[in-house]
């Protein structure tokens, strides 16, 4: 069997999209939301299950995340939240795929799937040649999950920065658990993007030619993700109304048409 997690938070433009590819790609799949009362009011019914959940416990006292990035931090404990349902209702050696609200798969993979998690553990998006499980969409099992700490929560970890092509250090969903499947030597299938069609250099990538995640789909409208771009005086800056723009066209594209990826991939 196959589970779903899945946090929409009080955002419910993109849960549409996602159950019809999720259905369509991944059939007889269960789907469990989290998302606020709001959400679940109105949205609750086309899940297996939806509820405003969320895991408490932190690893780290509160105010060490609230300093860095509080949104990450309400998405890992929704997420943990998510598993600790799913773990009570799955065998352990069930698949679970934590998968952010813009993100799906736009191929036939459960076959595919099943055989790499098996084989391999986990198998994760790789945006930026990072040291981390991404939780954009990650698929392992209930077990393996549970013995590498069953939990999202914010962490540091390494990563390339495009385009500038160096490495840092990154504070993100997923950190605190990529810190024990590196001391233990962990390798998972890492999905790579594929786009043979790059509308924006971090945005909107298809991974593998299996998963897609848009990137930025559940940020305000004053909030978005910025693009770094090389100016003709070699200097890297940000474009941030050409992203609003481009967020904006490319979810009305997605809305419009169901095979939009094929124009990427």
């Amino acid at each position: 069997m196959i589970y779903v997690a899945t946090s929409h938070w009080k955002v419910a433009r993109w849960i549409d999209i996602q159950l019809y590819y999720f259905r369509n790609f991944i059939p007889g799949c269960k789907i469990y939301l989290s998302a606020t009362k709001d959400v679940v009011k109105h949205h609750g019914g086309k899940f297996d299950f939806a509820g405003n959940v969320r895991r408490e416990e932190l690893p780290m006292p509160f105010d060490l995340y609230k300093k860095r990035d509080h949104g990450s931090l309400d998405h890992s404990m929704r997420l943990n939240g998510l598993f600790d349902l799913i773990e009570k209702d799955a065998k352990p050696c069930d698949v679970v795929i934590f998968v952010d609200a813009d993100a799906f798969p736009v191929a036939p993979i459960s076959a595919w799937l099943l055989r790499n998690v098996k084989h391999r553990g986990m198998v994760s998006i790789c945006e930026f040649d990072e040291d981390r499980p991404n939780a954009s969409f990650c698929a392992t099992t209930v077990d393996l999950f549970k013995r590498f700490g069953a939990d999202w929560s914010p962490g540091y970890y390494s990563m390339l920065i495009p385009p500038l092509k160096c490495r840092s250090s990154a504070f993100d969903t997923g950190g605190c658990i990529a810190i024990k499947m590196n001391s233990a030597e962990c390798y998972w299938v890492k999905l790579r993007r594929s786009n043979k069609r790059n509308i924006h250099p971090t945005l909107f990538g298809v991974y593998g030619n299996k998963v897609y995640h848009n990137g930025a789909g559940l940020r305000k409208k004053k909030k978005t993700t910025p693009e770094v771009v090389l100016s003709n005086d070699g200097v890297y800056r940000i474009n941030i109304k050409r992203n609003k723009y481009l967020l904006k066209r490319v979810f009305d594209w997605i809305q419009s048409d169901r095979n939009f990826y094929r124009s990427l991939r």
